[in-house]
């Protein structure tokens, strides 16, 4: 078994463990910096997420026009991935 942790960014792949495979891992995510926006009318939830099959970590917030619509974006996030074989 291996557990590794680390910080990554918006479209990066959480690194493999010497010795396994993709299909051998699980992953887990979370923000480590949010940027909040308050001064648009509606109201948006920051997201974050991990696909499982590859280890790429999507994040950030909804946006208009290429402007934040409001509440927030996720701009930075750590990984958890643990390993069995």
């Amino acid at each position: 078994m291996s557990v590794t942790a680390g910080t990554i960014g918006n479209g990066g792949t959480i690194p493999l463990p010497s010795g396994y495979t993709r299909a051998q891992c699980k992953y887990a995510v979370w923000p480590t910096s949010i940027s909040v926006y308050t001064y648009a009318t509606s109201t948006t939830r920051p997201t974050i997420s991990v696909n499982q099959n590859n280890g790429v970590v999507s994040y950030g917030g909804n946006y208009s026009n290429g402007e934040p619509a409001g509440g927030g974006s996720v701009t930075g996030a750590g990984y958890l991935c643990i390993a069995v074989k």
